[in-house]
Order: C-alpha cells, then structure tokens, then sequence
C-alpha cells in the first residue's frame, strides 16, 4: 500500500514537471540569403555577456556583406512557447560592426506576458574604429561577437490628455474638429467681475461724479435766506 502512494506520488510530481516549461528564445541571423542560428536562452537564465558569432561556413557570406555594407539582421521567435511565432527583428551595417571590433548591444522590450515586442539593436561606437575591409577576416576560424544582452519589461506610460491644450497650429486654423470647436463658442468661465456687472457698475460711477456735488451749497443757501427773512419781519 505504502509502494503504491509512493509511486502515485512520483507519478504527480513528473507530470508536473513535464507540464511546467519555460519559454525559450532563439536568436538566429540573417545575411541576404543566409540564415543560421546563433544561440538558444530563456529570459530568467539570460547571460548577459556572451561570445557567439558566426561560424566558418558562413565567413564567406559575411564578407559579401562587408564588402556591400548590407544589412546584418538579427531575429528573434516573439512567444517562447511558440518557436514559429511571427519573429521580430532588427538590423545594423556590417560595417559598424567590423569598426567596433564586432561588438553589439543587444535590447529585447517584452510586454506583460514576456513576448518580444521589439528589439534594439546596435553596436557600440569606439575612439579608434577599425576600417571596414573583408581582407580583415579570417577565412577559416570562427568570427566572435562581443555580446550584451538585457530585457527591458514594460512600464506605464505617461497618460496623454484627450485635447490637447494651447493655441491652434496656424495650418488647422479653418479645420473643424469637432469637440474643441463647441468649447470655443462658450463663454470664458473665469472672466471679471467688472466684465460681468458692467451694466450696474457703470451707473454708479457716474452718479457718484455728477450727481452728489451741488447738494450741500443749496442746502446752505436756503438756511441763509429763510434767516435773512426773519430779521425782515423783526425789523
């Protein structure tokens, strides 16, 4: 009984050891009509430096290339489960990596699911380039690559407003677009009160310039003559 758990147990536990599986990824080359792999990773045991190049059968067709400055392309399955997945690539002059000294840097922007959304490529500009010259290579040994390699994971972006604010360009000064154009028909919120209460303010001040001076003189005037008629009739 005890035997039977025991191998019931093992049974579960490679079961599921075969069912976990990581995702792999393929770096491969392309160079006009020739293509070959380079090397296989998985993203959490990624090397970060590693030396890989191109092997002595296809020296040959690296030398056209040189000789061209074509286009060294390198491409990579975008699922790690999938090794026929649609590949993303990317592409640097052979030259520029000859004049380096054939070192590249090598960048793979993943998103959530870690699936290859795109890739960096370039190659590292030195003090002292070496010139571009297929004579420069050897013809029976391996060329080696000074690679670098890292993930970058994806991060959220800075959210960008809806409308966008400012002065209309001077080329969409006659375009209607739409949403903008009914907010520029409504009146400015934040306008003064002088602006809004015109119509109140403006009777005001001039009642207040012409129409309280001469008010206190009459008032004096008229005291003075009611006084000087009662002296009249005492006299």
């Amino acid at each position: 009984m005890t035997l039977s758990f025991g191998l019931y147990i093992f049974a579960i536990l490679l079961l599921q050891g075969s069912a976990t599986q990581h995702p792999e990824f393929t770096i491969s080359v392309s160079m006009g009509t020739t293509d070959f792999n380079r090397q296989t990773f998985q993203l959490d045991s990624l090397p970060r430096d590693f030396r890989d190049g191109i092997p002595v059968e296809h020296i040959d067709s690296f030398k056209s290339l040189l000789k061209s400055n074509g286009l060294f392309t390198i491409k990579i399955n975008s699922d790690g489960f999938n090794s026929s997945s649609p590949a993303v690539s990317a592409s640097i002059r052979a030259c520029d990596l000859q004049k380096s000294g054939f070192k590249e840097d090598i960048s793979l922007h993943v998103d959530r699911d870690f699936n290859v959304v795109g890739i960096h490529y370039t190659s590292p500009v030195t003090a002292l380039p070496r010139p571009c010259d297929p004579k420069k290579v050897p013809d029976n040994t391996p060329l080696a690559f000074y690679s670098k390699i890292k993930v970058i994971e994806a991060a959220p972006a800075q959210s960008i407003p809806i409308q966008a604010q400012g002065p209309r360009p001077p080329y969409l000064q006659n375009v209607k677009l739409g949403v903008e154009d009914v907010a520029e028909q409504k009146p400015a919120a934040n306008q003064s009160f002088l602006f809004k209460y015109w119509y109140i303010v403006l009777p005001l001040v001039l009642i207040t310039l012409f129409g309280g001076g001469e008010a206190p003189p009459a008032e004096g005037g008229a005291a003075a003559g009611s006084g000087g008629a009662q002296q009249a009739k005492k006299a």
